[in-house]
């Protein structure tokens, strides 16, 4: 969704700038300025909506991530983490032994 009001942002700004321009400094110019700026202004609200939505959906996956890779009781790594480390050990061996 965010997406769609970044291209309708887009899209309506330069439409809004030409009837502004085209029809000078007329009450109609005013009025077809206006409309593209009022839909602007009412999408606004949903795309802060949306951030705000992604940042939580971002905090609750990082959280979960913690989750899975430490016990609850003693916040030790459990299994899963250690398996994570020694595969990123093996990693950073590989590239060094690489260069």
């Amino acid at each position: 969704m965010l997406r769609w009001t970044a291209v309708f942002d887009i899209a309506m700004a330069p439409s809004g700038l030409l009837c502004a321009v085209a029809l000078g400094n007329t009450p109609l110019a005013f009025a077809l300025a206006l409309f593209p700026v009022a839909l602007v202004a009412a999408l606004a609200g949903d795309r802060v909506h949306q951030i705000d939505r992604l940042l939580a959906l971002g905090s609750a996956y990082d959280e979960a991530h913690e989750h899975a890779r430490h016990d609850a009781l003693t916040g030790l790594g459990n299994r899963l983490a250690w398996n994570e480390a020694i595969q990123t050990c093996v990693r950073c061996k590989a590239v060094r032994l690489r260069s």
